[in-house]
């Protein structure tokens, strides 16, 4: 499909609707409602109300004990139809914040806030692009959507949801904290469990029985699996091609060690643990898979079984509750992103970076990967990125508009 372009004088209408006053106040609301992964339920009842009184047909879905949003602008004959997604979790406030986390703060133009970056300034940029779309008075051929997800930092709960419930755009803009800048490809994620099972031992057994030392076998396992967060190599325990586009990756990391007796890692520093977990992490590339990770992962295992017979192990993944993610990229040339450079460098008069590594930042994740599962064409662009995930997250209120206006224009481009 080719870019589609439309009357200029029609398209220089779109922005004038973008309210950037409504703009702020929305991701100053949305900073003040708390929504850790699987808590968003206040949050997405507020944006159904939001999104209700923009004139927008709503849907709430339950996702386990959560809530999520789905707001639509119908075309004509639905189609080509484009979504706007964005997630309404945030990851916990971490040590060190000199404002209140979910103060809605503005000072000298940034807002401040508990995943104000991570996405809530994404999220109210692209509600605020969808109504300007619809006040501009231009007449819709495809639907145009909004879809304010739970649970992405939980794998994608709520994203995965809303496609297999049967609603599937043609394209969408994952509107993730890129700096404006366009994410044409991410790395997968692989997480999981290893659990290695040991004998319950005590200093006064003396020669009467064995141990087993279930943390020290995980010693084993962690040692071959080589130092976390640093570029595996061709030729290493993962399979892989080199991906030009992903320097450094794949990579692998242990994030969490537990170990003790039984499931509930009860603590008894005189007795040997007879269970110890790992969580893990992989961030790989296109041309991997969830599938293909596992199985060389259990041949680092089979390796060590035979060296060591009283070795016992089990893989559990993805981690209860959560999802992995699929790796993800679009070409340059397709007319999503074509059409998305095109209205960036109207509004902005700057060319945006392009690629899996933008504004400094790769091998985080996004929902786009589960629209990429589904064949449907996605791309990951939005206001913020610098300042996110530490103390005192920020953005400037100025990208989220301006990231509201170029939205708009695309969704205007598109959708008529």
């Amino acid at each position: 499909m080719d870019t589609m372009v439309l009357d200029l004088n029609l398209m220089s209408e779109i922005p004038k609707h973008v309210d950037g006053s409504k703009a702020a106040w929305l991701a100053q609301e949305m900073v003040k409602i708390p929504s850790l992964p699987g808590e968003e339920a206040n949050l997405a009842l507020f944006l159904a109300d939001y999104l209700r009184g923009l004139g927008m047909e709503v849907q709430v879905q339950d996702v386990l004990a959560s809530k999520q949003v789905i707001g639509r602008y119908r075309g004509s004959d639905g189609r080509p139809s484009l979504m706007f997604n964005g997630h309404m979790d945030h990851n916990p406030p971490i040590l060190g914040w000199t404002k209140d986390p979910y103060g809605g703060i503005v000072e000298d133009g940034w807002l401040y806030g508990a995943g104000a970056v991570n996405m809530k300034g994404g999220d109210a940029a692209m509600i605020t692009a969808a109504a300007a779309v619809h006040n501009s008075g231009i007449r819709l051929k495809g639907d145009l959507m909004v879809s304010c997800v739970m649970g992405e930092l939980m794998g994608g709960l709520g994203t995965r949801h809303m496609l297999e419930s049967g609603i599937v755009p043609d394209m969408a803009i994952v509107t993730e904290p890129t700096d404006l800048n366009l994410r044409t490809k991410h790395p997968g994620v692989f997480q999981g469990l290893i659990h290695t099972y040991g004998k319950i031992r005590h200093f006064s057994a003396g020669d009467l029985h064995k141990g087993i030392h279930a943390l020290e076998k995980m010693v084993k396992i962690i040692n071959a699996l080589g130092p976390s967060m640093t570029p595996l190599t061709p030729g290493s325990w993962l399979k892989f091609k080199p991906h030009p586009d992903f320097p450094g990756f794949p990579q692998f990391n242990i994030g969490t060690i537990n170990a003790g007796l039984g499931k509930d890692y009860k603590k008894r520093p005189t007795l040997m643990p007879d269970l110890c977990t790992i969580t893990f992490d992989c961030r790989f590339i296109p041309g991997m898979s969830v599938e293909s990770i596992k199985r060389d992962l259990e041949a680092v295992i089979e390796k060590l079984k035979k060296e060591d017979l009283d070795l016992k192990v089990e893989i559990d993944t993805p981690i209860p509750g959560f999802l992995n993610m699929p790796a993800y990229e679009i070409s340059h040339d397709d007319s999503l992103v074509t059409t998305l450079v095109k209205w960036h460098q109207y509004v902005t008069n700057t060319k945006p970076e392009m690629g899996g590594k933008v504004a400094g930042r790769i091998g985080g994740a996004t929902d786009a990967g589960h629209f990429y599962e589904k064949r449907v064409k996605a791309v990951v662009y939005g206001p913020g990125g610098r300042f996110v995930n530490i103390p005192d997250e920020r953005l400037r209120v100025d990208d989220i508009i301006n990231g509201a206006k170029i939205l708009a224009l695309v969704a205007g481009d598109i959708c008529s």
